[in-house]
């Protein structure tokens, strides 16, 4: 990740980035809840460490983690979640990119779990601070970031149709991230 972020983070009121994002300013930095995990959020030392529990070996956050955490950090915006679930076409301006039939990298992964062990997902969903939907013939929904849930829906296969997949968004999931950190953000939910 372009290390300019980081100094673009480090350099807004503290006060203005807690209040747009849901995070907790302290004195070692920002925490901030992320897949049901709590997250210290250094930018003064560019970094990322996940904390509370049984961290002592946690590793610093990184890759699509850190990209995740630190542009939602510079691009949150103090709104509530609406709870108008759209698919990712309806998302504006970009959204081509959303727009192929070809599934959501990983997706595919998923749809088996889904069929064999639904209470398993449920449970996995839970444990990232979501819950049940009544879509599909199974979907979650998961809290990525205080303003950013997600709903994964699975339809299982049948005589007409294959298993599928499909993501859900809040309506105001485009107002947090940019388009391309939110499909890494999909793929981080979908990988928990």
């Amino acid at each position: 990740m372009d290390r300019g972020y980081w100094r673009q983070l480090a350099g807004f009121d503290p006060a203005s980035v807690c209040r747009r994002s849901g995070a907790v300013l302290d004195r070692d930095g920002y925490r901030l809840r992320v897949l049901g995990s709590d997250y210290l959020v250094a930018p003064g030392e560019q970094a990322i460490s996940r904390t509370g529990g049984n961290c002592q070996s946690a590793p610093a956050a990184s890759g699509n983690l850190e990209l995740i955490i630190v542009h939602y950090m510079i691009a949150a915006r103090d709104l509530p979640v609406r709870g108008e679930w759209v698919g990712l076409q309806a998302l504006g301006s970009g959204s081509r990119f959303f727009a192929s039939p070809a599934p959501v990298p990983d997706f595919g992964a998923l749809l088996p779990l889904c069929a064999a062990a639904p209470e398993s997902v449920v449970r996995a969903a839970r444990s990232l601070g979501g819950r049940r939907l009544e879509w599909g013939d199974l979907a979650v929904e998961i809290q990525v970031l205080p303003r950013l849930p997600l709903a994964l829906v699975c339809w299982a296969a049948s005589d007409e149709f294959p298993a599928r997949g499909a993501v859900r968004c809040d309506w105001g999931a485009r107002e947090q991230l940019p388009l391309d950190v939110l499909l890494a953000a999909i793929q981080e939910s979908i990988r928990q």
